[in-house]
């Protein structure tokens, strides 16, 4: 049995990859491009933010789809939505008609994300579901090391439709290693249950706090994030290889963000793991707005994002601990709405601070925010959490 689960993760692994480089091919520059498109900053923020919404939106029918048929169908239909979708970013003559596949591909991104850490917590133990998590999430930064360089670099020599078509591609070989994920059921299926009755008034209370701390770190991040690229390429007068870039110097942070969770995690408190990361990416942000050199700023704010990348495995083992498996589905799907709801509202905020205060004006609030965070963190009794035991059920 310790063998199929150690295929199904090492399947959603490669998918886990495949999406990183697709996505990653897109996501950073995608401002650029919309703004090519003859968008002004305020319809970039417009579009990211309403494609976020609407995917919001969509994420606890597909958490409820999920319950139903499955992880692996959620997966599938994700990536095979997500391919169509940017391949059609090709023939789009204008903002209006990227819009709709805007949305289509932050929807089909979007509802993979629940039915893949479902997953992952179907096939790991408490004890060390942090640490898989980490693991994991490598997948992550490997895309992104060479993905964002590697688009800028072919936008700026043959123009924005082969990125398309790569990353499209790309997508599409994921099928394959996602036709080959088994659902973690019956006898393939390590069963958590419940030994202390949480009350609904404490466990509604708890996920309350856990989900406004998902809001709040995404919105914290979102407002820097979102309108990156541009302001890159403003600021420094950067070239669309050089913002690549950046982005590809993120990847590292996250990458080694990630790798020094999964052992940190270990042997650390998650709430105090996750305080720690916040008090840190504060004064990174005010510093931000300071540098005049593209690559100090570069740096900076790929470690204020590692730090960020790093509070996943904790804050997501602390959604598990929460709730029972048997709605895992849900507060995964919930984990996630907060988070899109968190970046669709920071789309359109740094759109509007962009143009009535200054482009600087969203890192300041992203420090002010990133120490608002950890007040929902404060009443979480971590070892009331720990409701569950994991017992492993063997089947001949």
């Amino acid at each position: 049995m310790l063998e199929d689960f150690k295929k199904g993760l090492y399947a959603l692994f490669l998918v886990n990859l495949g999406v990183a480089l697709s996505s990653e091919l897109i996501t950073p520059l995608q401002p650029l491009f919309i703004q090519s498109l003859g968008a002004s900053i305020v319809e970039v923020g417009f579009i990211l933010s309403v494609s976020g919404f609407v995917a919001t939106a969509l994420i606890i029918p597909s958490s409820l789809m999920a319950d139903r048929y499955g992880n692996k169908t959620v997966i599938i239909l994700s990536v095979a939505f997500a391919s169509i979708s940017v391949l059609l970013y090709i023939v789009a003559g204008n903002w209006i008609q990227l819009f709709p596949l805007v949305v289509t591909y932050t929807v089909s991104f979007t509802v993979f994300i629940p039915a893949r850490m479902v997953y992952i917590a179907e096939r790991s133990l408490l004890e060390n579901r942090a640490s898989v998590y980490g693991f994991m999430n490598v997948a992550w930064p490997l895309g992104s090391l060479t993905a964002p360089v590697l688009a800028g670099a072919i936008v700026d020599s043959y123009g924005w439709k082969p990125v398309f078509m790569i990353a499209s591609i790309i997508m599409g070989l994921c099928l394959a290693p996602a036709l080959t994920i088994k659902e973690a059921k019956g006898s393939n299926r390590r069963v958590e249950e419940r030994v202390d009755d949480l009350s609904f008034k404490g466990l509604f209370k708890t996920m309350g706090l856990l989900i406004l701390f998902h809001i709040l770190i995404s919105l914290t991040v979102g407002l820097s994030h979102s309108l990156l690229s541009i302001y890159a390429s403003d600021r420094f007068q950067a070239s669309t290889t050089q913002v690549g870039f950046m982005f590809s110097m993120v990847g590292l942070a996250t990458l080694t963000a990630q790798l020094t969770a999964a052992y940190v995690l270990k042997k650390m408190d998650l709430k105090r793991f996750l305080q720690l990361c916040l008090l840190t990416m504060a004064p990174l942000y005010v510093l931000l707005p300071l540098i005049d050199d593209l690559n100090i700023f570069t740096v900076i704010y790929a470690v204020s994002y590692g730090l960020y990348s790093a509070t996943w495995p904790a804050s997501a083992t602390l959604v598990t601990m929460a709730i029972p498996s048997s709605k895992w589905n849900i507060g995964m799907g919930l984990r996630q709405t907060a988070v899109r709801l968190g970046f669709s509202l920071a789309s359109m905020m740094a759109g509007l601070l962009w143009t009535s205060l200054s482009p600087t004006s969203v890192f300041y609030l992203s420090s002010i925010l990133a120490i608002s965070t950890i007040i929902p963190l404060i009443p979480l009794q971590e070892e009331k959490l720990n409701v569950t035991t994991v017992r492993n059920r063997e089947h001949s």
